[in-house]
């Protein structure tokens, strides 16, 4: 095709020698050449280039495609398709950005500048109380957890997961005491650690083995002696309160009243034994006895009682008058076989007792002398 030079000084697309680009205005009748192909319609000036159709610039050839202004390449299409801005400037509709902004997209093609939040909600130090303090020592440092005993640390994306290897134990971690047949006093006993100890003291009469093989602790008691005591905690007398022990080491203790029925108490530390003796005066008595062997072999006693027998006096003043005044002896109980009753007197000895007199089958007499005194029997 031969070249041909079509020169025009005045007539441009651009409707206004002010316009800076043809887009300002523009109107293709005012063209300077016009390609027509089959479709379309390239028409071109001093300063522009618009088809009615699609416009495609390119080259062939493995050649790159080079876009500048004021005589200078700013832009080149490389022939891998990466858009290499040559100048290393860009602005968006006349906005360059501000320092440290990005190029961001609202997802619909539209972008523009935005600046980078760099407010991180993060901890830069990690304390655990009575240790020294973990400190970030970067912006991309690492905090590493180790596991202890009996610890499990595993992580599966982002969660880390800190797990005991050791089955739980059912463990007491407050001891308490309370009363029930004792006595009890004190706080409660508080674990203050996983490792407490909890220290057992042996009070009076207690002893404590540890048996560490068994895990065993065993409390006796250590007082002499029989342990597994059969004791009377109470004495009871019919009509009167009963006496009961206060405690294990309680003491009873005897007396005897001051009366005519006195009763002596005697305490005999070898033998463990406690004597009681009546303390009787031997005078005569309102009633005794006469020691008599029962026809069965067993020791009985034939009763004496007192005898009162009138006697005249002269004299003596009288209750309510008279001469006869009633003289107290004894006399002896006898009953016949047919239900009669003898009060049989007797007389008095030498030495102030009665003689009583008895006839053996043989027909001897026996003479028994009677004091008087409070029998045995």
């Amino acid at each position: 095709m031969t070249q041909t030079n079509n020169v025009h000084t005045s007539a441009e697309m651009a409707t206004s020698q002010s316009f800076t680009n043809s887009f300002q205005g523009f109107q293709t009748s005012n063209y300077t050449p016009k390609i027509q192909s089959f479709q379309d319609i390239l028409f071109l000036d001093g300063k522009t280039i618009i088809s009615d159709g699609a416009l495609s610039i390119g080259t062939s050839s493995n050649n790159p495609v080079f876009l500048g202004a004021d005589s200078t390449a700013y832009l080149k299409v490389e022939t891998d398709g990466k858009i290499n801005f040559l100048s290393g400037k860009m602005s968006i509709n006349g906005d360059t950005g501000s320092v440290g902004q990005f190029l961001k997209t609202d997802g619909n093609g539209n972008i523009s500048w935005a600046t980078v939040d760099f407010t991180q909600f993060a901890f830069s130090n990690l304390a655990v109380s009575g240790q020294t303090t973990v400190q970030a020592d970067s912006t991309s440092d690492t905090l590493t957890f180790a596991s202890g005993s009996g610890i499990d640390i595993t992580t599966s994306g982002s969660t880390v997961t800190i797990a005991s290897s050791s089955s739980a134990h059912n463990a007491f971690k407050f001891i308490s005491a309370t009363t029930g047949a004792g006595s009890a006093s004190g706080n409660n006993i508080v674990a203050d650690s996983q490792s407490d100890t909890l220290t057992v003291e042996a009070g009076t009469g207690i002893q404590l083995t540890t048996d560490p093989n068994n895990d065993k602790l065993t409390i006796a008691a250590s007082q002499t002696g029989e342990t597994n005591q059969n004791a009377i905690t109470s004495i009871g007398v019919s009509g009167q309160s009963t006496l009961s022990a206060a405690q294990t080491s309680d003491s009873i203790n005897f007396d005897s009243v001051t009366d005519r029925n006195i009763v002596e108490i005697t305490t005999d530390t070898s033998n463990k034994k406690v004597n009681f003796k009546t303390k009787l005066p031997r005078t005569l008595s309102m009633s005794g006895r006469i020691p008599t062997r029962l026809s069965d072999g067993s020791l009985s006693g034939m009763p004496i009682n007192n005898h009162f027998i009138n006697r005249t006096v002269s004299g003596a003043e009288v209750s309510g008058g008279g001469s006869s005044v009633g003289f107290s002896t004894r006399a002896v109980v006898c009953n016949e076989a047919d239900g009669t009753v003898h009060k049989i007197t007797m007389p008095a000895s030498n030495n102030n007792s009665l003689l009583f007199n008895l006839r053996k089958p043989d027909n001897s007499v026996q003479e028994l002398e009677i004091d008087m005194a409070e029998s045995n029997l």
